[in-house]
């Protein structure tokens, strides 16, 4: 593969470094957590990813770091993203 044709796939690649990992190390400092057993790395880190989506999708304009500062604490509207149509597909069943 020469240097041009591979340019692609290394931006991406760092695409993908820049929107999640990093965001994940910086915001939720990842790189010192203490879960390290069985498949518990996986689930946080996919509920980090979870918080990531969830943010990006209904705070426009803020920052994640900005965003969980704000929501820190706020369990009406954490429950208010977990309730989103546009997100489940469906409306909270009761």
């Amino acid at each position: 593969m020469s240097i041009k044709r591979g340019e692609p796939h290394i931006r991406g690649h760092w695409t993908i470094e820049n929107r999640v990992h990093h965001v994940r190390d910086v915001t939720f400092d990842e790189d010192r957590s203490q879960v390290r057993t069985a498949t518990l790395p996986r689930i946080m880190a996919t509920l980090r990813n979870l918080a990531i989506g969830l943010i990006r999708h209904h705070h426009h304009g803020k920052t994640i770091a900005a965003t969980t500062r704000h929501l820190h604490r706020r369990n009406d509207e954490l429950l208010t993203l977990l309730d989103t149509p546009t997100i489940t597909g469906t409306s909270r069943m009761n």
